[in-house]
């Protein structure tokens, strides 16, 4: 795979800053504002990588150096790719370990994603963690 779709810079994107954000909507146009930090990737655009549960179309691939895992994300969505960018800070860069010790049912009630993301959207943010849990195991 070519290594160019692992090139996203998510530096920028600081989750002690979301956190610290106030209010639904804030929170929301920072999330949106770190979409723009996901690149389009047409290499990964293929039936194989599409993550299942997502009602926009989102691809998501994973290669592993040494122990450590990293994550290549594409979305037609912008909340999606903003969303996905939360999960990257999370798990990009991790041991298979690390990742699967990782609780993102608290990251998520931690944000209040739950009671103000869409069901989709919820649907998807599931997704996409499932998706990284399969792809740790699957390389593991």
């Amino acid at each position: 795979m070519n290594e160019d779709v692992f090139s996203d810079d998510f530096s920028s994107a600081q989750l002690p800053v979301l956190m610290a954000t106030k209010g639904w909507q804030n929170r929301y146009k920072e999330l949106l504002t770190w979409s723009k930090l996901v690149t389009v990737k047409q290499g990964i655009r293929k039936p194989e990588n599409k993550v299942q549960g997502c009602s926009l179309d989102t691809w998501l691939v994973a290669r592993q150096s040494g122990q450590l895992f990293y994550f290549a994300v594409d979305s037609d969505s912008r909340v999606v790719k903003g969303l996905a960018v939360l999960l990257m800070l999370q798990v990009d860069g991790k041991t298979g370990q690390e990742i699967a010790a990782l609780d993102f049912s608290a990251l998520m009630q931690s944000l209040d994603l739950g009671r103000h993301l869409s069901p989709s959207r919820n649907n998807g943010f599931r997704a996409l963690q499932q998706r990284i849990v399969q792809l740790v195991l699957a390389q593991t």
